[in-house]
């Protein structure tokens, strides 16, 4: 069943790159579970069939369609040390754009929650872990774009946005 949804997509994203040339189309990696930030109950968690880098790849393989990397979703079912690199040399030339952002916790039905939005290298994830990545992302993609996804809570003080961009900056020269 699954395949046949990635299929599915794969041919409608196909369809709109053919539609309007020049716009640069692409996927995200999502969790499986989406909303798990927010639910516990397994049966009303939203799930996407294209929540791994494979499935990503599956859609885009061979086409001039785009990968998005996201941090944190790639990171919340990953157990033990996470290692952003691979997937990003998994994506290779397919990949267009990156978000960026830690995570916290682990997502189990019924008992956990996770958080996204954690300043990067305050999370799960972990500094080393992005230094790693970003030092190879200015190597490897040097002009890729980068999105710093940080879930500024009160809406009022904005310094854990300015605090992530200082480190992400930081990391990259």
């Amino acid at each position: 069943e699954k395949e046949i949804e990635l299929k599915k997509i794969r041919q409608a994203m196909i369809y709109l790159a053919d539609k309007y040339p020049g716009i640069k189309l692409g996927i995200e990696n999502l969790p499986a579970p989406s909303m798990c930030n927010v639910e516990k109950d397994s049966e009303k968690v939203w799930r996407d069939c294209v929540d791994s880098v494979e499935d990503c790849l599956a859609i885009v393989d061979r086409t001039e369609l785009k990968v998005t990397f996201d941090s944190a979703h790639y990171a919340i079912n990953e157990r033990g040390e996470i290692n952003l690199v691979e997937p990003i040399k998994k994506i290779g030339d397919y990949l267009n754009h990156i978000h960026i952002s830690d995570t916290a916790g682990f997502w189990v039905p019924y008992e956990s929650l996770i958080e996204e939005g954690i300043i990067p290298g305050q999370g799960r994830i972990g500094e080393d872990a992005f230094k790693k990545f970003l030092g190879y992302i200015k190597e490897a993609h040097p002009d890729i774009g980068i999105c710093i996804e940080v879930a500024n809570k009160d809406f009022k003080n904005p310094v854990e946005s300015e605090e992530s961009i200082k480190r992400v900056m930081n990391w990259l020269s």
